[in-house]
């Protein structure tokens, strides 16, 4: 994998772990153990107490009032963990979502704006074939290859003709937009593959940067639970 992968798995990794030992130390687990304790005790006597029983009602609202406890209690790490989660997702999405932009690596691109004419360069291959010139249209998508850094590419409509300059575009890792006359180029970086593999009938299958992010957060995090409750160390 390349880096960029090692560092979305790695950063799931904390996340799930830094939410279980959040949850250690921040809950109460002697009262949510006392409320679900509790709880049994009252569903017994619900159980054996008929609905038109006067005590009925007050097991019920002592119940209620229970789970409440515990959800109190287990909520407590959330409004600690959600902004620094929130945010390390929003850079891992901004950042490490897309494999940057490479030399000789096909990539998607979308002509927007009114346009009608051709388009053509000596260092971008369009469609898998270079120096030709691409007959589009507004919206038209067309895959893409860059062949050097800064290359240049041509716009021809109604015998006029201008160019503009890929500068930057080698390299980035979110959406590159050029213009010129009104006209807007979008290039889009692949979508980071984490991880693929081969599952008869469906084919390969791949895993992109959010399920390995939601995948190794959510096993990393689940997995430390199960020491902790085996160790009785949470509720």
């Amino acid at each position: 994998m390349i880096w960029e992968a090692w560092l979305v798995v790695i950063l799931g990794v904390i996340v799930g772990v830094s939410g279980q030992i959040a949850y250690l130390l921040i809950v109460d687990h002697e009262k949510v153990r006392a409320s679900k304790s509790r709880i049994k005790e009252l569903q017994t006597k619900i159980k054996a107490t008929p609905p038109t029983d006067p005590s009925f009602k007050s097991l019920q609202t002592e119940l209620l009032s229970e789970n409440a406890k515990i959800m109190k209690q287990t909520m407590k790490p959330t409004y600690v963990t959600f902004i620094p989660f929130l945010i390390i997702f929003v850079l891992v999405e901004m950042y490490l979502s897309a494999v940057p932009i490479t030399i000789g690596v096909p990539i998607s691109a979308q002509i927007i704006g009114n346009f009608t004419g051709n388009i053509t360069s000596t260092c971008l291959m369009i469609n898998g074939e270079l120096t030709r010139s691409l007959s589009v249209v507004n919206g038209m998508a067309f895959n893409a290859t860059v062949l050097k850094d800064n290359c240049t590419l041509f716009f021809i409509s109604n015998h006029a003709k201008s160019n503009v300059s890929l500068s930057g575009l080698v390299g980035s890792v979110q959406k590159k937009v050029f213009s010129v006359n009104g006209v807007k180029l979008a290039f889009t970086p692949n979508d980071l593959i984490v991880a693929s593999f081969y599952l008869p009938p469906f084919g390969t299958i791949y895993i992109n940067w959010f399920w390995a992010y939601l995948i190794f957060s959510l096993i990393s995090g689940l997995g430390l639970n199960r020491v902790f409750i085996h160790y009785k160390l949470v509720a």
